[in-house]
């Protein structure tokens, strides 16, 4: 192994030491110590029907594109729907607002708008 190969391995080696360490300090704070969890309640959050029928959609996997085209609207539309469905939920991302729309039952996995796939 040349030189500059050893540094490198020693410095991934640093910086591999260091990841480690930083994982063991931060987990107890960011992992739960029980693999259970609550997810708040949304009593007051009130989706309007074609948020609903968007993150129903995005519920079952279509992206903000194929939205756009399955509802005849522009990408722009559908992402300033979700973008305030996330608000709405508190949600940090579009597969946050679906779990949360879906664990709050302000979305039902099973109903599909009828516009075929």
């Amino acid at each position: 192994m040349n030189i500059s190969k050893r540094k490198q391995f020693e410095l991934t080696g640093r910086k591999a030491a260091i990841l480690v360490s930083s994982h063991k300090r931060l987990s107890p704070i960011s992992v739960p110590k029980e693999n259970n969890f609550e997810i708040a309640a949304l009593p007051h959050v009130h989706l309007t029907p074609r948020e609903a029928e968007i993150m129903i959609w995005t519920a079952h996997g279509k992206t903000c594109l194929e939205i756009s085209i399955l509802l005849s609207v522009s990408e722009e539309t559908i992402r300033m729907h979700v973008k305030n469905v996330c608000r709405k939920l508190k949600a940090v991302n579009k597969t946050h607002a679906t779990v949360l729309a879906l664990v709050n039952n302000l979305i039902f996995s099973t109903s599909l708008p009828e516009r075929g796939i």
